[in-house]
């Protein structure tokens, strides 16, 4: 049997073959960059809850990116980086990862007066140049507390040095613990079954247009 125009047929597949992996290459860039906006506003932001992560400073999440497409030697590399060290406690799926303190005694977590609206710590513990004199007690639910009081800075003199004073009631700051206990909130399972379907769906459209 002789097999006509094979020279034709090698150039089609070759030109089919460059136009498939073109087409994935961008499926994958823009469903990565999809992810990376999903992940940010369904994980990282709003308050805590059981699947969600209240944002802080918004370090984690601005770390959060789309990884840039990379050929490899079993295909093609894509998908969510996560660029921070502590982003391992978060992301995981139904993972608790237990804190302890490394050179103290206790692990301070701030409470709402310790914090900025944007939920940023404003100080260390024991900083009384940002919460006045502070004292350690046991609340009544036996708990050791750092309290302290809000610090209204003002300047004064033409050497305009920065006086404080303290104002307001006692507040609790700070809550001592031996470890907390951290739940992961970024499930890789679901962040996969958030994006297969859009990538698959791309791929059959690919097919479609080489069947036309």
């Amino acid at each position: 049997m002789t097999i006509k125009n094979v020279p034709e047929a090698k150039k089609a597949l070759k030109q089919v073959y460059t136009l498939f992996l073109k087409e994935l290459k961008t499926s994958l860039q823009v469903n990565s960059l999809l992810l990376q906006t999903h992940t940010r506003t369904t994980y990282l932001r709003g308050g805590t809850t059981n699947t969600r992560l209240r944002r802080r400073t918004g370090k984690l999440a601005a770390a959060t990116k789309a990884l840039s497409v990379e050929k490899t030697s079993e295909g093609f590399k894509a998908g969510l980086g996560f660029g921070t060290k502590y982003a391992a406690i978060h992301v995981g799926d139904n993972r608790i990862t237990t804190i302890k303190p490394k050179n103290k005694q206790y692990l301070a977590i701030p409470l709402p007066a310790a914090m900025t609206k944007a939920g940023v710590v404003r100080g260390k513990p024991l900083d009384e140049s940002v919460f006045g004199d502070t004292f350690i007690a046991k609340s009544k639910k036996n708990n050791l507390i750092i309290f302290g009081k809000k610090v209204r800075w003002s300047l004064g003199g033409r050497s305009e040095s920065r006086t404080g004073s303290t104002y307001g009631k006692i507040t609790p700051l700070f809550v001592l613990k031996k470890q907390v206990q951290i739940k992961t909130r970024v499930p890789p399972k679901a962040l996969i079954k958030f994006v297969r379907p859009k990538i698959i769906r791309d791929l059959e459209n690919v097919m479609t247009k080489f069947k036309k």
